[in-house]
């Protein structure tokens, strides 16, 4: 019994360090993945002038009412 102990325990130890060095590559794909793209939705919901000063005002979904109403949108997809 002794034996498979030890083994279960290396497992273990092994098991930990590989998480110790894959989670930093894991960090590093979710934070320039991940964030860029719930920031992108999340900034579609204001409307944002990149010169202005001011706060963004909220707009909801008018943004995507705009686009999907758009006769040069449905052209660009066909």
């Amino acid at each position: 019994m002794k034996p498979r102990e030890s083994v279960g325990r290396l497992e273990r130890s092994r098991s930990k360090w590989g998480w110790a060095f894959v989670a930093p590559g894991l960090v590093f794909f979710s934070v320039f993945s991940f964030y860029p793209m719930i920031n992108a939705i999340w900034t579609s919901f204001f409307n944002k002038r990149l010169l202005s000063l001011k706060a963004p005002a909220f707009i909801g979904l008018q943004n995507y009412v705009r686009v999907l109403g758009s006769e040069d949108f449905w052209n660009s997809v066909r």
